[in-house]
């Protein structure tokens, strides 16, 4: 991988629910040029992670 790409990549935690039972979640996705490429985790939303603003 070129060191630029990391440039273009990112993280960012969103809100979300699940399809299933409802509940409130949130997301961290991995971003590449502004595009989702992969999810990092998925957690309660109460359960926010650390070092993302929600």
């Amino acid at each position: 991988m070129n060191p630029d790409d990391d440039m273009l990549a990112a993280e960012e935690a969103c809100y979300s629910d699940c399809i299933r039972c409802g509940a409130d979640i949130v997301v961290v996705l991995r971003l590449r040029d502004l595009i989702p490429v992969g999810v990092l985790s998925v957690s309660c939303e109460n359960e926010w992670p650390a070092g993302y603003y929600g």
